[in-house]
């Protein structure tokens, strides 16, 4: 008995074996399409940045439209560098960062996807919450996967808010997106971490 189960422990491990083999696979596969992202996304910035050297700035839709479109390519490019860091771990980079602002580069990013879904985004913030030391590309992927969550999952509209306040003691920051949706139902619960 004690061998057979020796051999199932092997075959196992063969199986396991031939999934990580296969993972790794994905993996450099993965790498090699984000890496050619690069050069297009490189060709769209320049491209942005050339016609806002040349055309007038005064309409503020077209101000703000190039803007939209810098911002996203760096949103994109560092979409590019958290794939490639998945690929390979990533390792977290402390800093310390004005959260307001953090904050307020959160709200900048998810408006376009509130206003496509029909949702109105609201802060409820000081702007002069502290200074905190976060890294702020895993932070900030999580609250914009949290917000854009929220926007989805109001499909006739609605209204999220991104509240933040300091606890009494000056130590923490709770930070909470409250949206207007269903909530989750009970059968989809379950599928929570």
């Amino acid at each position: 008995m004690g061998y057979n189960k020796d051999i199932k422990t092997a075959k196992i491990s063969g199986e396991q074996l031939v999934k990580l083999e296969q993972l790794a696979l994905i993996g450099r596969l993965t790498g090699g399409i984000v890496h050619q992202l690069r050069n297009p996304l490189g060709v769209i910035d320049i491209s942005a940045k050339f016609i806002a050297k040349k055309i007038p700035q005064d309409d503020p839709k077209v101000k703000e439209s190039l803007e939209t479109i810098q911002r996203n390519v760096v949103k994109a490019s560092e979409i590019i560098t958290g794939i490639l860091d998945f690929v390979k771990p990533h390792e977290a980079k402390f800093a310390g960062r004005p959260f307001s602002g953090f904050l307020d580069e959160i709200t900048e990013f998810v408006k376009i996807k509130c206003r496509e879904n029909s949702v109105n985004l609201e802060k409820k913030y000081a702007q002069n919450l502290p200074e905190v030391n976060m890294d702020k590309y895993l932070l900030e992927q999580a609250f914009v996967n949290f917000a854009f969550n929220a926007a989805e999952a109001m499909t006739e509209g609605g209204t999220l808010t991104l509240q933040a306040e300091v606890d009494r003691n000056g130590k923490a920051i709770t930070v909470k997106f409250i949206d207007t949706g269903t909530g989750i139902s009970d059968k989809d619960k379950d599928k929570l971490f």
